[in-house]
């Protein structure tokens, strides 16, 4: 019974850490730090975030 508990445990760990990075990432992304440049690349600006705090 303590094997199938185990690898219960696991499985939702494992699954956990893969939704907690995406999340992250996700998270990140879809802050207002990111903009297009007129050149066509992307560029990060902590300044255009008025709101900002960590």
């Amino acid at each position: 019974m303590f094997m199938r508990d185990s690898a219960s445990v696991k499985a939702i760990a494992v699954i956990t850490l893969v939704f907690l990075r995406v999340t992250t990432v996700a998270t990140i992304c879809g802050l207002q730090f990111f903009y297009n440049c007129d050149d066509g690349g992307i560029a990060m600006d902590l300044s255009r975030n008025s709101t900002l705090w960590v």
